[in-house]
């Protein structure tokens, strides 16, 4: 489904419909589709309810700000923080701050615009950690300074 049809249909369905990461691009390994493209600037045109502007995955700071300064000055959106956890110690780092504590509560501040993505720093064991996650897998988004200095046999080619 397009988003424009993806949207609608989460709201024909009753819920809330938001960007997550929408500013993020994953690259293209070779012989393989891109895995994952943001909506970027198309969230202009959609009828959605909130946006990510705090993803925790350690690497998405620059998709971040993206979000945070495209949010502020073009769509106004309520902000989400969330942790996208992929390792354990991911858990809770990002997080969406809002007057209440039940999920009805979550809901009424996102569509009253009373919604802060926040986020807590990682140390320096959890970016390892986090670091070892994704060298790990090679996903098609590892990001680009890691992926030129990594030669995918758990050894560090020069750089």
């Amino acid at each position: 489904m397009s988003a424009r049809e993806t949207v609608a249909a989460i709201h024909a369905q009753g819920g809330l419909a938001f960007a997550p990461h929408p500013f993020f691009r994953a690259r293209q390994q070779e012989g393989q589709p891109i895995t994952m493209i943001g909506l970027g600037p198309a969230i202009r045109a959609l009828k959605l309810d909130a946006i990510e502007t705090i993803n925790a995955t350690p690497f998405l700071a620059t998709a971040n700000r993206h979000a945070q300064a495209y949010n502020k000055t073009t769509t106004g959106l309520p902000t989400l923080g969330n942790s996208d956890g992929h390792i354990p110690a991911a858990v809770g780092k990002g997080y969406t701050r809002f007057p209440g504590t039940t999920a009805c509560e979550l809901r009424a501040a996102i569509q009253e615009g009373r919604t802060v993505a926040s986020a807590h720093p990682y140390t320096m064991r959890e970016l390892l950690a986090y670091l070892h996650f994704w060298l790990r897998r090679r996903p098609a988004f590892v990001p680009q300074r890691l992926d030129r200095i990594y030669d995918g046999r758990d050894t560090w080619a020069a750089s």
